[in-house]
């Protein structure tokens, strides 16, 4: 995940979206002051991944929230939604051992204030 200068093309920042393993990227949206990026890692990724939910601050790339989620083996955030009414959803995928695929739907309440950064 990196931030460009429009104007010089130059790196203003960046940040690994998992520092456990490996780590992708899927997904992100901007609210407010706030960019949100979905995604997938974890220790034993790519056998056994976890969805992942970061908040950076938009102009410094603070990370300001990091959450991990686990239904089964493997999950992945693969698509996000802001919906206007201050709510983000975020949509993905998890696969059991026996192969069986399930779909979650994740919606959170945007803070109407800073997040405390």
């Amino acid at each position: 995940m990196f931030s460009l200068d429009p104007a010089t093309g130059n790196v203003l920042w960046q940040d690994n979206l998992d520092t456990q393993g490996i780590g992708q990227v899927m997904s992100i949206a901007l609210s407010g002051k706030y960019i949100y990026a979905a995604g997938q890692g974890g220790a034993q990724c790519p056998i056994t991944c976890e969805a992942i939910l970061r908040v950076y601050k938009a102009d410094t790339g603070k990370v300001v929230s990091t959450r991990y989620i686990e239904y089964h083996d493997r999950d992945t955030g693969n698509a996000f939604l802001s919906l206007g009414d201050g709510y983000l959803v975020m949509a993905g995928s998890t696969q059991t051992k026996n192969g069986n695929y399930d779909d979650f739907i994740n919606a959170y309440l945007l803070p109407n204030k800073d997040l405390g950064d």
